[in-house]
């Protein structure tokens, strides 16, 4: 079986996105589309050091916690949490690429500002 093109992808979405505000319309209501859950990093920003932690946001319900704080520089806080990424086979490696150049940020922002951002 053939695999649909690109276009008729978009010409599908487009045709269940007109369809969608068109039951909107008739019924008069506003319907909030579904957003996919996300993974998140979470920061405790204190004089001494920085925590590192990873969420898992559910939109409408809150968040899970997948990962404990971990503190920089009591210890590699960034090796930690690659770690942690690299044993979530669900979580893809663009993400985890991302996740850590944002760790890897606001590491270095907490560094060059002597904790003062408090």
């Amino acid at each position: 079986m053939a695999r649909p093109s690109l276009s008729s992808k978009i010409i599908k979405e487009r045709r269940d996105l007109l369809l969608a505000k068109n039951v909107i319309n008739k019924l008069g209501v506003f319907v909030i589309p579904n957003e996919k859950p996300r993974v998140v990093l979470k920061f405790i920003w204190m004089q001494n050091d920085i925590g590192i932690a990873l969420d898992q946001m559910i939109p409408g319900h809150g968040t899970i916690p997948l990962s404990p704080y971990y503190f920089w520089p009591q210890k590699d806080a960034w090796e930690e949490l690659k770690v942690l990424l690299d044993s979530k086979p669900w979580i893809s490696q663009i993400q985890r690429i991302h996740l850590l150049n944002q760790a890897t940020d606001i590491i270095n922002l907490w560094q060059t500002t002597g904790a003062n951002l408090q």
